[in-house]
């Protein structure tokens, strides 16, 4: 037999079957010339476990069928503006993550510390005897934190990761995000409002620079000195012993300036000035690549009655082939029934090269770092939802195919139709027990088939007829010849097909689904808005009944009137120092203020809560509160002699009668 060590890049002799345990549990095939990293071997060699780095499980296969790969993985050429667009994409992926609740990151601190540390070029070099990689110079210890405590964002890299130019934004954003979330925690407000003194752009970016030795703690301790201290002494009360200079030299190449400010206040203001001309290149980068953000006049979204005639085909160079039904418009179906608002936008790239829909969900985005073609197109819903064939067909194939963080299998289920076979992706194991069906079953359109899974979300893929197993695509690698492109598809269905929407009803010809009407009595779309964005900020990462209850305030004071908090909810929101999501030199604002229906989903669930409180749907759940203050910061002083607490709903404290 052949010895294989794990992390031994090897490649497909042939195409043969791939299995969940060695021997047993037929998990797909794996094609010959396919590249995968060895994992581990059997005692008796027969079986090898391969990787293949796409966040998919990795799968057994016979060691026979393996050989070691002899060619180097190839160098990717480094494209500025692809590093842009990745900063985009996971600066977003970031903030709709209820986790992170209420934090935001944008991405510009990720862009701006690239331009400065680097002018955005791949390079080398080391502070404090550990090396520093790529655009944004990330050492292995910032990298290693990233990869222990950045689930879900660091699922599928590894320590050798790092030197990725795409892959190692994940792990500046996230650290973006921890030094967020420091000071958070460092520099709670004793002020009136209770609000959380929010750290800067250049705060933030200034934490992120001085590196892993002097993080967010390093700065606040900074801050505290006499402004008059010695910037030497200083640092080097922070820093190991002898690092000091080091970390200076740093800063006086990062700056490109003659000579370092000699004092604490000096410094911050010099290198405060550098950071902010820094930011702003930043943002005219990302301009560039995204456009400004949508005016919005109207938050409804609009119903897709045609097909886009600026559908791009991808890849520019070989485009892969659209994917179509032999069939008749009127006999096809939706492939989930769901109320999700978000649940027929087509992500999509235009002719222009503008991204339409949510970042890294068209095909082909990038997986990876920039190492896989994301090879289909994720449909919107919620989890348990309910998916139906798109037509007639049989199933030809059900086997494991994506693990989330929190351990939960997904399957991939390929139903074969007149002129595609489509992978509905991402589905729970239970489908062929639930709906009755088994490999070789024929299923008919609008036929329900299976339930989405915690990704809350289905992969949807399209390949040649013939197909039953699923590709993915390395970049490396040539593409596969049975892939097809879902995007032409699904807009197909979305204009032309049938719908079945929760409760069963059946309706033709859809479009996009629409967020709820704005215009009951005396409410304003602005008012939607700006409380929508207020909930969003505040308590996205709650349940809706906390978002309910932030909402609830807002509406109090609004009661109360413009003599204490405003005459509008756009006004009671927007009010100086009191939803700190709105604070002039709060990074959240810039964020806040560009979403609008359709964003991601926490924002159309905090859009629903804003309708739901604005139309007097729901009763008051804060107890008539005034104010609120997060559990996990020190009790505010307006809390004392006489607040009264109403309740307490998820993170949140909520009062009246408050002075």
């Amino acid at each position: 037999m052949n010895l294989l060590k794990a992390g031994t890049r090897v490649i497909a002799t042939a195409t043969t079957d791939v299995f969940a345990e060695p021997g047993k549990g037929q998990a797909g095939t794996i094609t010959a010339s396919e590249r995968a990293e060895v994992v581990e071997q059997t005692p008796d060699q027969v079986f090898t476990r391969v990787d293949f780095g796409d966040a998919s499980p990795a799968v057994w296969v016979e060691t026979a069928a393996l050989k070691v790969d002899a060619l180097p993985p190839p160098a990717t050429k480094f494209d500025p503006d692809e590093f842009v667009d990745e900063c985009v994409a996971v600066a977003q992926l970031i903030n709709e993550m209820p986790s992170t609740s209420p934090c935001f990151i944008d991405a510009r601190g990720v862009v701006a510390r690239a331009l400065l540390l680097t002018d955005m070029k791949p390079s080398k070099a080391s502070l404090g005897g550990e090396e520093l990689a790529g655009p944004l110079q990330l050492s292995a210890t910032e990298w290693a934190a990233f990869l222990t405590s950045g689930a879900p964002l660091a699922q599928g890299f590894r320590p050798k990761d790092r030197g990725s130019p795409l892959a190692q934004i994940r792990g500046a954003a996230w650290s973006l995000l921890a030094d967020r979330q420091d000071f958070d925690r460092l520099r709670a407000s004793p002020s009136p409002q209770d609000q959380i003194l929010a750290p800067s752009h250049v705060e933030l970016l200034l934490a992120q620079v001085l590196g892993a030795a002097v993080r967010s703690e390093g700065l606040a301790s900074i801050e505290s000195l006499q402004p008059d201290r010695a910037l030497g002494s200083a640092f080097g009360e922070l820093l190991p012993a002898g690092e000091a200079p080091s970390l200076l030299d740093r800063l006086k190449a990062w700056a490109g300036a003659g000579a370092m400010a000699k004092s604490v206040r000096g410094f911050l203001d010099d290198f405060g000035k550098v950071l902010t001309r820094h930011l702003s290149a930043a943002d005219q980068r990302i301009l560039l690549r995204t456009g400004p953000p949508p005016v919005v006049k109207d938050p409804k979204v609009k119903v897709l009655t045609s097909m886009p005639r600026n559908l791009a085909a991808v890849p520019k160079e070989s485009p892969v082939p659209f994917a179509s039904f032999d069939a008749s418009p009127d006999d096809l179906y939706w492939p989930v029934i769901t109320a999700d608002p978000r649940a027929m936008v087509i992500s999509h790239r235009t002719t222009s090269d503008r991204l339409v829909g949510g970042p890294g969900r068209e095909f082909l985005a990038d997986r990876l770092g920039g190492r896989r073609n994301h090879v289909g197109v994720d449909v919107y819903c919620e989890e348990d939802d309910v998916v139906v064939a798109c037509a007639d067909g049989e199933i030809v194939n059900f086997f494991s195919f994506y693990t989330r963080p929190d351990g939960e299998r997904t399957y991939a289920l390929l139903v074969k139709h007149a002129g595609v076979v489509v992978n509905y992706g991402e589905v729970k194991p239970t489908a062929p027990q639930e709906f009755k069906w088994a490999i070789g079953s024929a299923v008919e359109a609008g036929q329900p088939i299976a339930r989405v899974s915690g990704t809350r979300m289905i992969h949807f893929e399209t390949y040649r007829p013939g197909t039953d197993r699923t590709y993915r695509w390395m970049r490396a690698d040539p593409r596969p010849e049975r892939l097809l492109n879902p995007t032409r598809l699904l807009m197909g269905l979305a204009v032309n097909a049938r719908r079945i929407v929760k409760g069963g009803d059946e309706i033709k010809k859809p479009g996009r689904a629409a967020m709820p009407s704005t215009d009951g009595k005396n409410v304003r779309d602005r008012d939607f808005l700006a409380l929508a964005r207020t909930i969003y900020g505040e308590a996205r990462g709650e349940s809706q009944e906390g978002r309910i209850a932030v909402a609830n305030v807002v509406m109090n004071r609004v009661k109360i009137g413009p003599k204490r908090f405003g005459k509008t909810v756009e006004d009671v929101c927007l009010q100086d120092k009191q939803f700190s999501c709105w604070n002039e030199n709060d990074p959240n604002r810039t964020i806040i203020q560009a979403l609008q229906p359709g964003a991601n989903p926490r924002f159309d669930e905090c859009c629903e809560a804003a309708d739901l409180v604005l139309r007097g749907q729901v009763g008051d759940n804060s107890g008539e509160a005034t104010h609120y203050y997060a559990t996990y910061i020190a009790e505010p002083s307006w809390v004392k002699p006489k607040a009264k607490h109403t309740v307490t709903i998820g993170r949140h404290k909520f009062f009246t009668d408050v002075d």
